[in-house]
């Protein structure tokens, strides 16, 4: 049986008199892939190939339902209750498909509910049919990585992404063990490129290697380039993961290094 967690919120414990389940009222067809658009210039007598400019792909999308593992009906309250929780965050958030026998994440979506409809009892409702519509055209999976660094070391990190012509940017956070001083974490896989930081003894620093944004781990304050001894601003390497084996070289002293990212997951169906 499965779950899910949303907006810090779990079917397991949203409602007091019941934990809840996903089901399928309606029986489903087919599951539905992935679906792309190419874009490409116009072909003419002249030019009989057309220029390609990628694609771009359809959001993931579907439709499930909620029922009380109980078998119970929902209260008008208890209702409410549901329909607040799934349908008042306004940007995508996480949603954590869970087991409830092992209670392990087996999927992660980002996005939101964009549709529901209970159906109605004589004492209340059965459940809640919704349409969940993810932000990006399949699941990712996380991954957590967490390494004590003393002076020069190579990490071989796996970045198990599906999807293979694209960079996965992580977030990093470096604590320096000893006097600060500048430590460099280089990727020998993706042509070299080096990130160097100044470091302070103590100080947690957190990189948002997506955004490009640096934050004080304590304060969770921005941290100014000029701390970081950055002053070509126009030339920053921001940690990126290639699809497969990256050959990392860290040195700088004694520091921890924790790598955060999610990676795509181009599982077709199968969450119930």
């Amino acid at each position: 049986m499965k779950g899910f967690i949303y907006d810090g919120k779990s079917t397991d414990s949203i409602l007091s008199s019941s934990s809840l389940g996903l089901c399928a009222f309606d029986s489903l067809d087919t599951v539905i892939g992935t679906s792309r658009e190419n874009i490409s210039g116009d072909i003419s007598i002249l030019r009989p190939i057309a220029n390609e400019y990628g694609t771009t792909s359809t959001p993931l999308s579907f439709d499930y339902a909620l029922y009380k593992m109980n078998e119970d009906s929902f209260t008008d309250e208890e209702q409410r209750i549901i329909e607040t929780w799934i349908t008042s965050p306004q940007f995508s958030k996480d949603l954590q498909i869970f087991d409830y026998t092992t209670k392990e994440t087996t999927d992660i979506f980002c996005g939101k509910f964009i549709s529901t409809e209970w159906i109605p009892l004589p004492d209340g409702w059965a459940g809640v049919k919704f349409t969940f519509q993810n932000n990006s055209a399949y699941a990712k999976k996380h991954y957590d990585y967490k390494y004590d660094i003393e002076w020069d070391n190579t990490i071989m990190l796996t970045c198990l992404s599906d999807e293979l012509e694209k960079y996965v940017y992580p977030t990093i956070k470096v604590t320096k063990k000893e006097v600060t001083g500048n430590i460099s974490i280089q990727n020998m896989s993706d042509n070299e490129n080096k990130m160097t930081i100044k470091a302070y003894n103590g100080l947690p620093m957190q990189f948002d290697c997506l955004n490009c944004i640096p934050k004080d781990g304590t304060t969770n304050q921005i941290i100014s380039y000029a701390d970081l001894g950055w002053t070509d601003v126009g030339n920053i390497y921001w940690l990126r993961l290639l699809p497969g084996m990256n050959e990392i070289n860290v040195s700088g002293g004694k520091f921890t290094l924790e790598v955060s990212f999610d990676a795509p997951y181009k599982k077709v169906g199968g969450w119930l």
